[in-house]
């Protein structure tokens, strides 16, 4: 059995081009990491969070994903995903089995509860999706179901836009 743990990383100044993130910007993230190799298993977690003067509403200030990997099946259980910034919020779960005829069952939800902190120039509202990806690794199955209130649109008495889809034979 081998063993190996992280029990902390730590990145004192991260700089990111205008490439990058649409401005430039220099963070001072927080990461905590912790993985632990049992023979073929590994077990992973990683907490981070960020906060820069000025740093784009849509650039995560927080995150958490914890789970495990069996490399000899390559296989992934995904136990913790979240994902938060000012303007939307992901949470998932899950499993994947990267052979062929493995199973897939990963979900994950999107909810903004304010457009304009993602993107100054949409409309305000809110938003939600949930994704489903299911089937097999040979054959996954995708399912989303997203739902938008534009307050634009409300405004002129339309309803919310939903947006259901499906697809399989990936």
């Amino acid at each position: 059995v081998h063993r190996i743990a992280v029990s902390h990383l730590a990145i004192e100044t991260l700089t990111l081009d205008q490439g990058v993130a649409g401005q430039a910007m220099v963070l001072s993230p927080k990461i905590e990491a912790l993985a632990v190799l049992h023979g073929n298993v590994a077990g992973f977690e990683l907490t981070g969070s960020s906060k820069a003067k000025g740093q784009p509403d849509f650039v995560p200030r927080m995150l958490h994903i914890k789970g495990t990997l069996a490399a000899d099946k390559a296989a992934l259980t995904l136990d913790d995903l979240l994902v938060q910034a000012g303007g939307y919020t992901v949470t998932g779960k899950g499993s994947a089995n990267g052979a062929r005829d493995g199973a897939l069952a990963l979900t994950f939800h999107v909810q903004s509860d304010d457009l304009q902190t993602i993107d100054g120039g949409a409309g305000a509202g809110t938003a939600r999706a949930s994704v489903k990806l299911g089937g097999t690794g040979g054959d996954p199955v995708l399912d989303i179901d997203a739902t938008a209130h534009l307050d634009d649109l409300a405004a002129k008495g339309l309803g919310d836009v939903a947006v259901p889809a499906h697809a399989d034979h990936l």
